[in-house]
């Protein structure tokens, strides 16, 4: 009886050892390919109450709009009267989810759009940046105009780490219209980046480098307009941070990038058709102090502007780039903690293999403690991700538990097969 035991035992330490290296290898095999860490992290941004900035809005270039002036692009007049009626509301700022291409046959046009964007002083602009990658693999000649390194960070702190932690790099920028959109106060790139090539946008890149030069997203530019922070007063923080006065947002490792803590599924930021602000149909006042969004939100007008995101399929980068301006004026952006990570781990400790040498005598009850922590490591999760804004990751604990099951069933069977004989 006692080398029964004393079997049992030995067995158990090798399952525990064979379980532990077969932990590493689903670890090596989801940094390659994440799906289950994605699936679970999904779910959780959709199951949490939405959250987002009251003080931010956005005005949608609908099927309205454009059924009623007949045409998309709109014209530029159509579009500085539209700018017009959102600055006659009081607005804190305005950021423009829009390239204005060079067009010299529509002189009347340009003329409104630059009159009203030089009256203005609070407004955001975009730009695109061409060829993202990571910097090793990119080429190392940049192609910039001269009037675009008004918007690059022009205050670099801690540069001696910097390139260390910020290693997304583009070959040129895409301003459009220089003339329209001189004016602007603050800028940054519009083009949504992410980590992975991924079809669901996940996280957004908020610094990249273009040569010897580093640009802002569209998020940070906006964030910087509507606390009134001069874009030469945004810093960079060779370290892996950028400061906007008192606010220090930390990226991700080596990445430049955050988290997106969507608030919703499409719409859920208010939402006003361009049509109804044009015709006067709504209270314009309820733009008063807010940061005022404009961007396309029909997908049937340029579908290359909509994205798979956690919440929705189908997805309006104006909106995304609402929810990453909110996530940073409330420091609502999916946290990195490592704190959470060594609990993390711990958790998985106490299901496997801890559990092995518990409930010896009751391999169902083993079995049902494994999925009861398993499903605790899901609503812990939940919790933390509403309440703290941080990724409790319940991947491996869904491993740990399904190698506690099976282990547990091969146990059974060993002893069904052993008193058969």
């Amino acid at each position: 009886m006692g080398n029964i035991k004393k079997n049992d035992i030995k067995q158990r330490y090798f399952f525990s050892i064979y379980g532990i290296l077969i932990l590493l290898f689903l670890y090596a095999i989801s940094k390659i390919f994440p799906d289950i860490e994605n699936v679970l992290y999904d779910l959780n941004l959709t199951l949490i109450k939405s959250k987002y900035s009251e003080s931010i809005a956005i005005v949608g270039i609908d099927s309205r709009t454009v059924a009623d002036y007949g045409t998309y692009p709109l014209p530029r007049t159509v579009f500085a009267e539209l700018i017009e009626k959102i600055e006659s509301g009081n607005p804190s700022s305005l950021a423009l989810n829009f390239l204005f291409p060079l067009r010299n046959e529509d002189s009347t046009g340009n003329d409104s759009l630059k009159s009203i964007l030089s009256r203005m002083k609070n407004c955001v602009t975009g730009m695109d940046i061409k060829s993202v990658q990571k910097a090793n693999q990119s080429s190392s000649i940049a192609l910039l105009s001269p009037e675009v390194a008004a918007y690059k960070f022009k205050t670099i702190i801690n540069k001696k780490e910097i390139y260390n932690n910020f290693i997304y790099a583009g070959k040129r920028i895409d301003y459009g219209d220089y003339d329209i959109v001189k004016n602007a106060a603050w800028s940054g790139f519009n083009n949504i980046t992410s980590l992975h090539n991924s079809k669901k946008i996940r996280e957004l890149i908020h610094v990249i480098t273009i040569g010897d030069s580093y640009y802002p997203s569209f998020a940070i530019a906006s964030a910087a307009a509507f606390l009134k922070i001069p874009h030469d007063k945004i810093v960079l923080d060779g370290k892996g941070a950028v400061i906007l006065d008192s606010r220090i947002i930390k990226f991700s490792k080596s990445s430049g990038a955050l988290k997106v803590y969507f608030a919703g599924k499409k719409g859920t930021v208010p939402t006003i058709s361009a049509l109804d602000v044009i015709k006067g149909n709504i209270n314009r006042y309820q733009f008063k102090d807010k940061l005022v969004f404009v961007g396309i939100t029909d997908p049937a007008l340029l579908v290359t502007d909509f994205f798979q995101v956690a919440t929705d399929r189908v997805y309006p980068s104006v909106e995304i780039w609402a929810c990453a301006t909110s996530n940073i004026l409330n420091n609502s952006w999916i946290h990195e903690n490592r704190v959470m990570d060594y609990l993390n781990y711990i958790f998985l400790f106490l299901i496997f293999p801890c559990l092995l040498f518990l409930l010896q005598r009751s391999l169902l009850k083993r079995t049902l403690l494994a999925l009861l922590l398993c499903i605790l490591s899901e609503v812990i999760s939940l919790l933390l991700i509403q309440k703290y804004f941080c990724f409790w990751n319940p991947t491996f604990h869904f491993y740990g538990s399904l190698l506690i099951i099976i282990f547990s069933f091969a146990e059974k069977y060993k002893k069904i097969l052993h008193s058969s004989r």
